[in-house]
């Protein structure tokens, strides 16, 4: 069973996406996932609220703001849920945030495993990160130990499976219609979850190719672009390879035949004596290179090894100055039962070196003195001795004896610490003077090389020889032969399948392009559009070009307003335009290929590079995405910083812009914006700025969340 949707909370004049029968009907069917629920257990960073039970939330249909300060994880609670779909897999040679070109999107093992594990003491031993998500009709629920990512439970619509990362990818097809795993990674890194380090789309002309045609061509045709696409790409490395050694073989045979064969059988003795030495001389230095490459393999195993040693040892005295300042402020509670929650504060603060909150001072000497206070019994303030002191609590020992106890742990940690720093130091200078040697070798081998291979180059040849040349010349003549026809033949066959996609594409370009100008529209103060082309480019480095379905951007400016101009580039608008064009791009993407069913988008709100007065624009729109989707309908996840800006108020419907630029309003009640906020304030381990400013962020939260009485109330007190 499960729980039933909140109702669709928004306020409508006008549809926002025509209806679904104006389109044309999607042959392909490729269904987003839909995050319903989500938990993230025994991961310190996020003990949960009261430190106890971790996050666990159900996602409703709509905004979710995932609100918290620098520091306080928004990124790595996105990333797990990001991980918890993706699993330990990143794309073998691709960067998400350069131009994909033509770098296939093949899939390998994760190269950032360690990313949980680094950001906490416990090496995320018990943690554990489990989503439901919806797939149209389907639902799928996995479990994953956050330490390594594996699979530990797995249930599709209710019915357990096994648990490992092939039956979760197993599953995936089955419900999303995507063809390979690839595939569905590929979606969700450039449609679904949308990070700082993302690459504009709208302007990756490659990107674009690969992510239309996974969402708009049918299965079979997608399936041989893809096979296609990569077999074209072998051959045409492969010809390139093949061609250069007959260029190579041609000019040896050419040499070879030059001479008259006069010199067959005669050896120069001279000649034959540098060779042997040259020989010699090159066989040493290989010995010599392999000895450094294996010096250099154990250096680096040294260096991994101390490097994590040294973070070990740092969580390790971390987690005892932690300790010892809880101890420290227990004792000044026990010293002096009588002062304020504040005046104790200000000491436990002075005292762990945090610096005094009246003046500043982070002199070692306040520190110092403050701790000869405490391990006396003395009064900070009245420097009085406990025998003057009125109403002090025997146990002041036993506590000061405790913390001085810990002082020595704490003591004997940081040595630890710093002779693991010194260790780490040590090896990777170790790492580096065994990379340079090699790099020495290396080069010194290569001239030992070039000048064996000049000397031999000095034997005359034999007829033997010529005759042996002439066969391995004729030999890779006919395999380049061979690879030129496959080519062909490969590259006939994929202008074929892709004039069958794009045709499909085409079809669809004008849903695309409507949804992206209502979308541009709430975002930008220019006009702004889509034209739909063909792209002509290589697959390989040479070859044939094909036509690729593309999009390109046109926008007005302040000196043509009423004319829309190409922008080609990323490089040809500002920032705060770049970030929504795009994020409009992508809107209008995930609504044309969902045709009606759910979708989810999960971001890093760029609020930063937003122009002010665009801010409400932009999560009014956002807003509405969201609000959207058949089913259990649309989700949107966003980040964001609590800061003096309205974009919280506004994801949540509580700003309205006086020009939205859409045909619809989005407006939460205020009684249900709470429910829409994981607020990090709560749930995530508390910082230092968390625990000095609490109140205010508190304020600006609530500020945030209810602008309404701020309006009502315009002189009440900040």
């Amino acid at each position: 069973p499960w729980p039933p949707c909140p109702p669709r909370v928004r306020s409508v004049t006008v549809p926002l996406i025509a209806p679904a029968a104006a389109q044309p009907p999607l042959a392909p069917t490729r269904r987003f996932p839909a995050l319903l629920r989500f938990e993230v257990a025994g991961y310190e960073l996020f003990p949960g609220p009261g430190g106890q039970g971790g996050i666990t939330y159900d996602v409703p249909r709509g905004v979710t703001v995932v609100v918290g300060i620098n520091g306080l994880g928004k990124t790595t609670l996105l990333t797990a849920l990001f991980r918890a779909l993706a699993g330990p897999r990143e794309w073998k040679s691709r960067p998400l945030d350069a131009p994909a070109g033509s770098t296939p999107i093949t899939l390998s093992d994760w190269r950032q495993a360690d990313y949980f594990r680094d950001r906490v003491a416990d090496d995320a031993a018990d943690a554990m990160v489990s989503v439901t998500v919806a797939f149209g009709g389907g639902r799928l629920a996995v479990t994953r130990a956050l330490r390594d990512l594996r699979v530990t439970a797995l249930a599709v619509d209710g019915v357990e499976r096994e648990p490992s990362q092939e039956a979760y990818e197993g599953a995936v097809l089955e419900l999303s219609g995507f063809a390979e795993f690839e595939e569905f990674f590929l979606a969700l890194r450039y449609l679904v979850f949308l990070f700082e380090d993302r690459q504009p789309l709208v302007w990756d002309r490659s990107a674009q190719a690969d992510v239309l045609r996974l969402l708009f061509y049918d299965e079979a045709i997608s399936r041989e672009v893809r096979k296609l696409f990569d077999q074209i790409q072998q051959l045409d490395s492969r010809f390139r390879n093949t061609r250069a050694q007959v260029t190579k073989l041609r000019a040896e045979a050419a040499v070879a035949r030059g001479g008259d064969g006069a010199g067959d059988g005669a050896v120069d003795g001279a000649l034959e004596a540098r060779i042997r030495a040259a020989e010699t001389t090159e066989q040493a230095l290989t010995d010599r290179f392999d000895a450094a490459r294996e010096a250099l393999d154990q250096a680096d195993e040294r260096r991994q090894l101390k490097r994590q040693e040294r973070e070990d040892k740092r969580r390790s005295y971390e987690a005892q100055v932690r300790e010892y300042e809880r101890l420290e402020q227990q004792h000044y509670t026990t010293l002096f039962p009588r002062l304020e929650e504040v005046t104790q504060y200000l000491f436990a603060r002075l005292g762990s070196a945090g610096g005094c909150l009246v003046c500043g001072n982070r002199a070692p000497d306040a520190h110092a003195r403050l701790r000869a206070c405490a391990a006396e019994g003395r009064c900070p303030v009245c420097d009085s001795t406990p025998e003057r002191q009125e109403r002090v609590v025997p146990a002041h020992e036993v506590s000061a004896r405790r913390l001085e106890e810990h002082d020595r742990r704490v003591s004997t940690a940081k040595d630890a610490a710093d002779a693991a720093v010194a260790a780490a130091e040590e090896a990777a200078e170790a790492y580096k003077q065994a990379g340079n040697a090699l790099a020495a070798l290396e080069e010194e081998l290569a001239r030992a090389q070039r000048e064996l291979r000049h000397l031999a180059g000095q034997r005359p040849a034999s007829q033997a020889e010529r005759t042996q040349l002439e066969r391995a010349l004729r030999t890779v003549e006919a395999n380049l032969q061979r690879d030129q026809a496959e080519l062909t033949g490969r590259e006939d066959e994929f202008e074929r399948v892709i004039a069958r996609g794009e045709r499909r594409v085409s079809d669809l370009a004008e849903a695309v392009i409507g949804r992206f100008r209502r979308f541009a529209r709430a975002f930008l103060a220019e006009s702004c559009d889509l034209v739909y082309e063909k792209d002509r480019r290589r697959i390989g480095q040479q070859g044939r070009q094909f036509e690729f379905p593309v999009f390109r951007v046109r926008m007005t400016s302040a000196v043509a307003p009423d004319t829309l101009q190409e922008r080609g580039t990323a490089a040809a608008v500002s920032e705060s335009q770049r970030e929504f064009i795009d994020l409009a791009f992508r809107m209008a993407l995930i609504d044309t290929a969902a045709d009606g069913d759910a979708a989810m988008l999960v971001l890093e709100t760029p609020e930063a590079s937003l122009d002010t007065v665009f801010v409400a624009r932009a999560g009014q729109l956002l807003g509405l995405f969201a609000n959207g989707g058949g089913g259990v309908g649309n989700r949107l996840i966003a980040s964001s910083n609590l800061t003096r800006g309205e974009m919280i108020g506004a994801l949540l419907g509580a700003v309205s812009p006086e020009d939205a630029g859409t045909d619809a309003v989005y407006a939460l009640p205020p009684e249900q914006r709470r429910a829409r906020v994981v607020d990090l304030l709560d749930l995530a381990a508390r910082n230092a700025a968390l625990r000095t400013y609490e109140g205010r962020y508190r304020r600006a939260l609530d500020e945030a969340l209810y602008p309404e009485r701020a309006v009502a109330a315009p002189n009440a007190e900040p």
